[in-house]
């Protein structure tokens, strides 16, 4: 009974359009959660504390060219998501501009970066044609915050996330995102920007998430989701109530 619920209660908290999971600490190191992607290759980056308060939480990118983290793809593979795609992931940021996640060399991919202290979502066609510099939203320096970006090809509508606020633009529908490339975060080849800081809980979706969404995503950085919490909270309840019963049965 206990396993039926279980497993319905967490099919219907989870986030649907899920493509990647890393969550960036001591536990996983550069491995996706799930196995849908192949295991990231780390350079010259370390452990250190995340958002959590979990002394090896996140990863720290030390600021310059060989501080990064490649993530392997193709054309086709898990993170190339061409119409839809949202970013998230925990951020804190010392002060130092660099890419979080950013598709191909130089300007050939979708990079989503923080940028002159505020962060900085470009969207790039397939064919290289178009190059929209889509918007850009405030991020604060030594302070843990919760960051996305997301685009969705039927609305046209960008969107930046930080700190609990949504910016939003339209950009025009039916973009093909230049997503078939391999993905840097901390740095990357052809520009001479190095993030400075640490990055924890990174996902990918290949679509774009609601508000309330985001807010379930957010909750995930304690390493359960909020909605397992609950679900812990009613097994809980469920057992005192069974222990109850059990104790008021007559004994024969």
């Amino acid at each position: 009974m206990h396993k039926l619920i279980h497993e319905k209660f967490f099919r219907a908290c989870q986030v649907p359009g899920l493509v990647a999971h890393f969550p960036l600490n001591g536990t996983y190191g550069t491995k996706e959660i799930n196995n849908w992607v192949p295991e990231a290759v780390a350079s010259d980056v370390t452990f250190a504390k995340g958002p959590n308060g979990h002394s090896q939480g996140s990863y720290q990118f030390n600021g310059s060219s060989n501080s990064y983290i490649l993530f392997s793809n193709y054309n086709g593979g898990p993170l190339d998501v061409r119409h839809a795609i949202s970013i998230t992931c925990w951020l804190y940021y010392d002060g130092q501009d660099g890419p979080i996640f950013s598709y191909g060399r130089s300007n050939l991919g979708v990079d989503f970066w923080v940028l002159e202290k505020k962060l900085y979502f470009r969207l790039v066609t397939r064919q290289g044609s178009q190059q929209i510099e889509a918007l850009d939203a405030m991020t604060q320096a030594s302070k843990w915050t919760f960051v996305g970006a997301s685009y969705d090809s039927s609305s046209g509508d960008a969107r930046l996330w930080s700190q609990g606020f949504f910016h939003t633009l339209n950009v025009g529908v039916g973009l093909d995102l230049s997503t078939g490339l391999n993905v840097r975060m901390g740095a990357k080849i052809g520009n001479s920007s190095y993030f400075k800081g640490r990055i924890s809980q990174l996902q990918i979706f290949k679509r774009s998430l609601t508000p309330e969404e985001i807010q379930a995503v957010q909750s995930e950085v304690s390493g359960m989701k909020l909605c397992h919490k609950i679900f812990f909270f009613f097994l809980l309840v469920q057992f005192s109530v069974d222990k109850t019963r059990r104790l008021d049965e007559p004994s024969l």
